[in-house]
């Protein structure tokens, strides 16, 4: 096994679309600009917190890539290639909004009373502002559906142009 530079450099630069888009959707779903006028989160948080859950959903989505080439042959279309990476991309982000609501659910004070103790572990602060009073909902129905389009095409696009670079 050998270690191919252009699939890596093909896979490094959709994640990193990806990553972008990500966190353009984040600001924009979540209205980010009112909350820092607001005095809410001043502008550097607020880059840094959309950049952290950016990153977050590249590596969820990462792993939804994973298990969709695993599924995707040479031969299949465009098309079944962005609904494969599409769906997949649903399923784990649907999961990953599962855990973090059901943890703030069944969150006691008894456990703590800190953003890593309401909304999961190391990832708590950046998980709070995204999910924190109503901000779930926007999760499940602006992120989710989303991403899983944006995944659907930079996978597709990323195995369309692996394909080519096989020839």
């Amino acid at each position: 096994m050998t270690f191919d530079f252009r699939r890596s450099s093909l896979v490094f630069i959709a994640l990193l679309i990806y990553w972008l888009i990500a966190a353009s959707a984040l600001w924009k779903v979540y209205d980010i600009g009112p909350l820092i006028s607001g005095g809410y989160l001043s502008h550097g948080q607020a880059i840094s917190v959309v950049t952290k859950m950016g990153l977050l959903l590249t590596v969820l989505t990462s792993g939804a890539w994973i298990w969709s080439s695993r599924q995707t042959s040479n031969k299949k279309t465009f098309l079944a290639v962005w609904r494969s990476a599409a769906l997949r991309t649903f399923v784990v982000l649907f999961f990953y909004w599962l855990v973090v609501f059901i943890r703030r659910e069944i969150w006691t004070p008894s456990q703590g009373v800190n953003d890593d103790a309401m909304f999961l572990p190391f990832i708590g602060h950046v998980n709070a502002v995204f999910f924190a009073e109503v901000g779930w909902l926007s999760f499940l129905i602006g992120i989710i559906p989303c991403m899983g389009i944006v995944s659907g095409f930079v996978f597709s696009l990323e195995q369309s142009m692996m394909r080519g670079a096989k020839i």
